[in-house]
C-alpha cells in the first residue's frame, strides 16, 4: 500500500472512533505515559493539539503541567532551515490559527525555541513501525526541523516518542533519506522503545 492510500486509509480509521473511545483511548495513553515513569528526565517537552482524529493530548498537556514541566506547542515559519518552532503554551496561552486551522500560541518571535532546545518531542503520526519509522501528514514539517538530529554521531536529545492510537502501528513503512527515526512511541495499549 503506497503512502497516499495508508494515510487515507488510517486518518479515516481514526476519524470513525466516537468520542468515548477517543476518551478512553487518551487516558489510557496517558497512564501508560506516565506508568513509564519517561517524564522524571525531561523539562521543556514539545506536544502538539490534535486534530483530524489524532489521539488526543490534553491528559497529557495537563498531566505535563501538573509536574511543572515547560510545555511548547510547534508554531509553523517560513524559513526553509527550521518550519517548525516552539513556543510556550501554559493555561493563559493566548492562541492563533495557522493556515491549517490548528492552534498556536501567540507569543513574540523572541519567546519561541528551536527544537535543538527540547528535552522531548511528542510528535503527531499517521502511522508507524516497530522499526521507529513514522509516516506523518506528508508535508515534511517535523522531519525537515528534526534534521539536525540525523547529524550527530550520538543522539541524547530531543527524544522523539511518537503518539499515536495502537492500530496505528503497521508491519514496515519504507523509509525516505529525509525521515527522522523515533525513539520512542506510546499509544493507548504500549510504551515501546525502539532501541
Amino acid at each position: 500500500m503506497n503512502k497516499t492510500t495508508l494515510r487515507k486509509k488510517i486518518r479515516t480509521q481514526r476519524r470513525e472512533l466516537n468520542l468515548e473511545e477517543q476518551q478512553r483511548a487518551a487516558a489510557n495513553l496517558a497512564s501508560n505515559l506516565v506508568a513509564s515513569r519517561f517524564l522524571r528526565r525531561h523539562q521543556r517537552i514539545a506536544c502538539y493539539l490534535a486534530s483530524d482524529g489524532e489521539i488526543e493530548t490534553w491528559p497529557i498537556i495537563e498531566t505535563l503541567w501538573s509536574l511543572n514541566k515547560q510545555v511548547y506547542l510547534p508554531v509553523i515559519s517560513h524559513l526553509p532551515w527550521a518550519p517548525l518552532w516552539f513556543a510556550p503554551f501554559n493555561p493563559d496561552s493566548n492562541m492563533l490559527y495557522n493556515r491549517f486551522g490548528i492552534a498556536e500560541p501567540d507569543v513574540l518571535p523572541g519567546k519561541r525555541i528551536t527544537a535543538h532546545r527540547l528535552d522531548l518531542v511528542f510528535l503527531p503520526l499517521v502511522a508507524f513501525d516497530l522499526a521507529g519509522n513514522r509516516i506523518g501528514m506528508g508535508q515534511g514539517y517535523y522531519d525537515r526541523s528534526l534534521q539536525f538530529i540525523k547529524q550527530r554521531k550520538y543522539w541524547r536529545s530531543p527524544l522523539l516518542t511518537g503518539l499515536a492510537h495502537d492500530f496505528q502501528c503497521i508491519d514496515n513503512i519504507d523509509n525516505e533519506k529525509w525521515d527522522v527515526p523515533l525513539r520512542y512511541a506510546i499509544t493507548d495499549k504500549r510504551f515501546i522503545d525502539f532501541a
